[in-house]
């Protein structure tokens, strides 16, 4: 097990455990993502419940994590470059117990939201547009203990503080993945494809073609993200 440890503040700073495992299904790093490793992926615990897979070797990132109230952010950085190349997050909101529920009645529920950004390939450490690949559901934690009893959903949102640009067909989905492949489950896939689409010509000073757009004759520039995808562990 790897410890990483990124000092933000006194207050927001606590250390990322991450493990390696080869991976032993199809291939989740993205077209945007070619300076990192194809042959591992990595475990990035976002809380004491909460791991999401990613690619980003610890030797070649820093993880800078901020913990809020029932939220945590994650923000990948090369360090070589010190450019900020993904970011991951969960927000948790806690629930009451569902009705009709007799059994598991000391533990905790809660609806979970978690993300990782994908982007274009950028220039220069900056990157002109992006998505959030969102993954919602629903779990019981009892102790060490954690299951996920659903998924309410899966979908993209833009990238916050990016360019002038949409989101052309969205595709998301979810499946359970874990030790049952049903639900309940201790693991979740989620997979996803969007367009990056602008009628932008430039992005910081530089064409917008520099960032792996191609021009249409409608006079939008798309980038197609393909592939993205993570898995979400819940519990122990």
């Amino acid at each position: 097990m790897i410890k990483v440890k990124k000092i933000l503040s006194a207050s927001l700073t606590t250390a990322l455990l991450l493990t390696s495992s080869a991976i032993a299904s199809a291939q989740t790093v993205s077209p945007t993502e070619a300076v990192q490793s194809v042959q591992q992926e990595f475990s990035l615990q976002l809380d004491d419940m909460t791991t999401i897979s990613t690619p980003y070797d610890p030797a070649l990132y820093d993880f800078q994590r901020s913990d809020l109230f029932n939220e945590v952010v994650v923000k990948v950085v090369d360090k070589n470059s010190g450019q900020i190349v993904s970011t991951y997050g969960e927000k948790i909101e806690v629930k009451n117990k569902p009705a009709g529920i007799s059994i598991m009645a000391t533990g905790t529920y809660s609806t979970r939201t978690t993300y990782r950004t994908f982007t274009d390939p950028g220039v220069n450490g900056q990157h002109f547009a992006g998505g959030d690949l969102y993954t919602v559901y629903n779990c019981y934690q009892s102790g060490s203990f954690g299951q996920i009893n659903s998924v309410s959903s899966t979908y993209w949102s833009p990238m916050p503080g990016s360019g002038n640009f949409i989101l052309e067909s969205p595709n998301a989905q979810t499946v359970p993945t874990g030790n049952t492949g049903s639900f309940p489950t201790n693991q979740l896939t989620t997979t996803g494809t969007v367009v990056l689409s602008t009628k932008e010509t430039k992005a910081f000073g530089t064409s917008i073609g520099s960032f792996s757009y191609t021009s249409g004759s409608d006079g939008w520039s798309r980038y197609a993200i393909r592939n993205a995808a993570y898995n979400i562990t819940f519990g122990n």
